[in-house]
């Protein structure tokens, strides 16, 4: 029967442990692996531009000009998107330089404008920001909409997002709507957060 020596031991310890220093570092390399896969498979499934802001002015009432603007967060069942934030920045002027001034539908001159009413009515949003500017030149207005629910918001119909009234308007052609796209979005609610409306 062969003797072990000391030296021999050692060589055999030395051998394990380098053994298990790859298992570890292998184990780790997978894991780290593995997120990135997740993450560029849910980036890859992220869909950027499916999101839709649109504006409807309607035909007047005592000539006040009621003014929808709707969103959607897709296009199909299978092409959508939840979100968590829609934030918006524009303008509305009078193309004819007519002076124009947002009220609510009885002419009476507002600060904020109204949500629609699936978002109003919902207790999953909230409007941090809600404000309208008046200025030489036109309206500012700034509308922050937060849904707080784990699953986000979504839809493919267009939904009534916020309802305002221009009053001083000669026609409805004559009012301009213009969207400042450098800070207004629609975020994903599923990470990364994507602006989904380009």
């Amino acid at each position: 029967m062969s003797k072990i020596t000391k030296k021999h031991f050692f060589g055999l310890s030395l051998l394990k442990l380098l053994g298990v220093g790859v298992l570890v570092i292998g184990v780790i390399a997978g894991f780290n692996l593995i997120k990135r896969t997740a993450f560029l498979s849910t980036s890859a499934l992220t869909p950027a531009s499916v999101g839709l802001v649109e504006t409807a002015v309607k035909d007047p009432v005592n000539g006040i000009y009621p003014v929808d603007i709707n969103l959607r967060t897709g296009t199909s069942e299978t092409n959508i998107e939840a979100i968590s934030t829609v934030a918006l920045k524009f303008t509305v002027s009078s193309k004819t330089g007519s002076t124009i001034s947002l009220t609510d539908q009885d002419g009476n001159l507002v600060s904020e404008i109204t949500p629609g009413a699936n978002f109003s009515q919902n207790s999953d949003f909230s409007f941090p920001v809600n404000k309208i500017d008046t200025t030489e030149k036109n309206i500012e207005a700034e509308f922050v909409s937060v849904n707080t629910s784990l699953n986000g918001y979504s839809t493919f119909n267009s939904e009534r997002l916020m309802t305002f009234y221009v009053k001083g308007a000669n026609s409805k052609e004559e009012i301009e709507i213009e969207f400042n796209k450098d800070v207004s979005s629609m975020f994903s609610k599923r990470r990364p957060v994507t602006n989904i409306w380009k």
